[in-house]
């Protein structure tokens, strides 16, 4: 996992078409990232993760929670 501290601070807004989504919807959203200090567009990379809560509630159950990259990337294939 990389990151890069910005050179300016930023605001990153998403919308989304709906407030709720059920498991296996199509999630449609839209990121908008702007500079706090001029509040103009910037461009930037941006990675989303989308989940439901069921995810939470097999973290809740260890006894030692996973790693945020552990939870992303390798959480379906520790279920199956």
């Amino acid at each position: 996992m990389v990151f890069k501290k910005p050179a300016e601070n930023l605001k990153i807004q998403v919308k989304t078409d709906k407030p709720l989504y059920a498991p296996g919807d199509q999630v449609n959203y839209e990121v908008t990232v702007t500079n706090t200090t001029t509040n103009q567009r910037v461009d930037a990379y941006v990675s989303i993760v989308v989940t439901d809560d069921s995810v939470f509630s097999k973290v809740e159950e260890r006894k030692q929670p996973a790693s945020l990259a552990s939870r992303v990337l390798l959480e379906n294939e520790v279920s199956r």
